[in-house]
């Protein structure tokens, strides 16, 4: 990545967003960096791969904020099939956000 941009978004848990991305093939990494043109490189939280190569990354920006999304535009093109693959990584983090929301809820009882 180079021409680093950087998009604010609703995902707040890091672990369910790594999850999604595994489960849509992609190779993740926690604490991470990516290299930039002008500072060298930007810490991020985590850093999604895809056949060898760098295509995804998120931080937070501080405590209790939403994670940014953080890629290279320009090298992304944002085609249709980027787009796709976007849309569908977000809707396994939802799915895996509602299962857990379901999860936390259930209430056992043994009589």
């Amino acid at each position: 990545m180079s021409h680093l941009s950087i998009l604010p978004t609703v995902l707040t848990d890091l672990d369910g967003l790594a999850a999604a991305l595994e489960a849509e093939g992609y190779s993740v990494s926690r604490n991470s960096t990516v290299a930039t043109l002008a500072s060298g490189v930007l810490s991020v939280d985590l850093l999604a791969s895809r056949h060898g190569r760098p295509c995804l990354a998120w931080r937070r920006p501080a405590p209790e904020q939403p994670l940014e999304l953080i890629t290279d535009l320009q090298r992304q093109v944002w085609s249709a099939a980027t787009q796709v693959r976007l849309r569908k990584i977000l809707r396994r983090y939802a799915l895996i956000q509602a299962l857990n929301s379901v999860d936390d809820r259930v209430v056992v009882s043994v009589d």
